[in-house]
């Protein structure tokens, strides 16, 4: 897996499609609209991901390589979805793991 030079540090709120798809049925059903952050408000790592990814397949190698010079500064290294607005809304249901999507994925 080829993950940029510093992944462990590069997060993301990664979200389970099937999660994105009950927080947008359960505000169509509600009839309520609004702007809401659909994602788990826990930030991940790639490097994580690649982990999970060489434990589930039993093996793997992690190769680094440097960020490519047109990403150097705009490269986002941090997103973590604010969810009090969404929990204010009542959408209190409980997120995929990111291992258990991955699994599902895998």
């Amino acid at each position: 897996m080829k993950l940029f030079e510093g992944s462990e540090d590069f997060r993301r709120d990664f979200i389970h499609v099937s999660d994105t798809v009950k927080i947008n049925l359960y505000f169509y059903e509600i009839k309520t609209s609004g702007i809401f952050n659909a994602g788990t408000g826990k930030a991940r790592s790639f490097f994580e991901i690649a982990q999970v990814m060489k434990s589930l397949h039993g093996s793997g190698e992690i190769e680094n390589f440097a960020i490519p010079d047109d990403l150097q500064g705009k490269y986002q290294k941090f997103t973590e979805a604010d969810l009090d607005n969404l929990r204010r809304a009542g959408f209190n249901e409980e997120f995929v793991s990111l291992e258990d999507g991955l699994r599902q994925y895998y």
